[in-house]
């Protein structure tokens, strides 16, 4: 395959390149900012919210998806680690700021040991959510499947909400 250089018309610069995108004549390098900023502005829309947790719903419906997920998941961890590190600590400081002064550190941890098997423990109404944030505390923790609970993921539904 022989090099050769071509236009672009979004930067104007001739450039040089052995795979050409197959739509428009734009060099790689603005071809992928164009596809990145089409993606994240379809994704704020209803229908590409919809769309993305559909396929995350099929992704994580089976094992072996979940496990790809972990995976992912473990390789982000170790090609970012201070980013991992830092999402860590943010996590328990908003987890130890939403801990009320009446915590019952007892029965919380009872029902971590206590979880059944498969299930994971949930926060009914998220820690950190955009609507309402809740407290740890037993009253607002549950069990959920993994599948639920990556579903709901850090949302909350004041609608469908029946309090304790």
């Amino acid at each position: 395959m022989t090099a050769k250089a071509t236009h672009c018309k979004s930067c104007k610069a001739d450039r040089v390149t052995t795979s050409w995108p197959k739509k428009g004549a734009l060099c790689l390098t603005c071809y992928n900012i164009y596809t990145s900023s089409a993606v994240s502005k379809y994704r704020s829309t209803s229908a590409g919210k919809a769309s993305n947790v559909a396929s995350s719903r099929k992704r994580y419906a089976t094992d072996e998806g979940a496990e790809v997920a972990r995976n992912a998941s473990r390789a982000w961890q170790k090609r970012f680690p201070e980013k991992n590190c830092a999402k860590v600590v943010k996590r328990a400081a908003d987890k130890l700021q939403r801990t009320p002064k009446w915590f019952e550190e007892d029965k919380v941890r009872a029902f971590y040991c206590n979880k059944p098997e498969g299930l994971q423990v949930d926060h009914i109404i998220p820690l950190k959510g955009k609507l309402v944030s809740g407290l740890h505390c037993l009253a607002n923790l549950q069990y959920l499947t993994p599948f639920a609970n990556k579903s709901k993921g850090n949302s909350f539904d004041p609608e469908t909400f029946v309090g304790p």
